[in-house]
């Protein structure tokens, strides 16, 4: 199964986040030692409701589980979906 590169969605410089998404999936990528943030705003492609299938904040990973699994991430009327990105940390939205 062939996919087309990755295509970066978002660089954000001063909060040390990048958002990309390939083959469907959506990623986000909290690089800040300290800073997390609620409700931050992610500009997908398709604007569709999305499910969060990988945190590697996950207490599985030795992370601190402070990511909600137990709900959908929907795109509103702008093509926003707001997540939480807590700091170094990855998500995988599908």
């Amino acid at each position: 199964m062939e996919s087309r590169p990755a295509q970066l969605l978002h660089v954000d410089h001063e909060n040390q986040i990048l958002i990309a998404e390939r083959a469907n999936l959506i990623f986000v990528i909290n690089l800040s030692p300290t800073k997390s943030h609620f409700g931050y705003a992610a500009h997908p492609f398709r604007k569709e409701t999305h499910r969060l299938l990988l945190d590697s904040d996950a207490a599985k990973f030795g992370g601190h589980a402070r990511i909600d699994h137990s709900f959908d991430y929907p795109v509103d009327e702008h093509g926003i979906m707001k997540i939480y990105t807590t700091s170094r940390t990855a998500l995988v939205f599908g």
